[in-house]
């Protein structure tokens, strides 16, 4: 995480720990997303799912503990702001693409977001991908 401070002093940064953002799910989501949440047998599967529940809510940029930043952000934040895009999303290692990890949107509730929420409880083996 330090590396995200030292090129981008300007952004804050927020960790996210698993009370807090069940605090978010109970707050702010349908139930059935909370239901869904703790139906995963695995940290990992949650954390994915965290990832997206905090963009939709909080917009920002998510990335895992293991991510190191190796520049500013901000000509991606001008480059955002000025396309017609809702969001960015990194692209990960082989090993790590069944499942989308890094990301970054604005803070106003993309549809896509909701989509993809939908999609995880209509197919919850999908969140399964993310296991070795």
């Amino acid at each position: 995480m330090r590396s995200w401070t030292i090129h981008n002093p300007m952004l804050d940064t927020w960790f996210w720990t698993d009370s807090a953002v069940r605090r978010l799910l109970d707050s702010s989501f349908p139930a059935w997303l909370a239901k869904l949440y703790d139906s995963y047998p695995h940290a990992i599967n949650r954390a994915d799912l965290r990832k997206y529940v905090v963009l939709y809510a909080v917009g920002g940029f998510v990335a895992d503990l293991d991510v190191q930043c190796l520049r500013p952000v901000t000509p991606l934040l001008d480059w955002l702001e000025s396309s017609r895009c809702g969001c960015v999303v990194a692209e990960e290692p082989p090993l790590h693409r069944e499942f989308l990890y890094s990301a970054a949107i604005p803070s106003t509730h993309p549809p896509f977001l909701y989509s993809l929420a939908v999609s995880l409880f209509s197919h919850s083996s999908l969140i399964q991908s993310t296991l070795l």
